[in-house]
């Protein structure tokens, strides 16, 4: 007999017996109880939820969201999941964040201040790691762009310069002078 797909869970013990019945209808004794036990199946794989794919002017103080966590087995649980960033699309050998076996953050995680540069463009990925210790696949890569660095600096440079010209005595004429 072959068991349809999805009809046993992982990490369970199962029991079974058999009996035949001949061409009168008279049935056999029930066979010996046999038992078995069926491997943990991997979680789904995740799929990336924020930013969303192509997002343009994301923010340095980004958090990154993955759906929720789901697996084909009944009982188990989230345990963990890893992040990672890259600036080059499929290749995370020199990523640009990893974050290792992470059990705190499962379904977001704060990328940590100073990891993302301005005007750039990145890519990632988010695996799930069930309670039996087995890992989904990678997400599908998602890529988004960061914002374009701030211009204020500018200003308040031209700022400087001109209260330094002023008290230089180099006044308004030095002062239009410098624009």
């Amino acid at each position: 007999i072959s068991i349809p797909s999805r009809k046993l869970s992982g990490n369970v013990t199962y029991y079974w017996q058999a009996r035949h019945q001949d061409s009168h209808g008279a049935w056999s004794d029930w066979s010996a109880e046999t038992s078995f036990t069926t491997q943990n199946q991997a979680p789904e794989q995740p799929a990336s939820a924020s930013p969303g794919d192509g997002a343009a002017g994301v923010g340095l103080g980004l958090m990154l969201e993955s759906q929720a966590f789901s697996d084909p087995d009944t009982g188990d649980a989230h345990a963990a999941s890893q992040w990672r960033i890259t600036a080059t699309a499929g290749d995370y050998s020199s990523p640009v964040f990893e974050s290792g076996t992470d059990s705190a953050s499962l379904v977001a995680l704060s990328v940590p201040s100073g990891t993302l540069k301005n005007s750039t463009t990145y890519y990632w990925q988010v695996r799930h790691q069930d309670s039996h210790g087995e890992w989904s696949g990678w997400s599908q890569e998602s890529w988004f762009t960061t914002e374009q660095a701030s211009r204020t600096w500018v200003w308040v440079l031209i700022g400087v310069a001109a209260a330094a010209i002023v008290a230089l005595g180099g006044g308004v004429g030095a002062w239009l002078a410098l624009r």
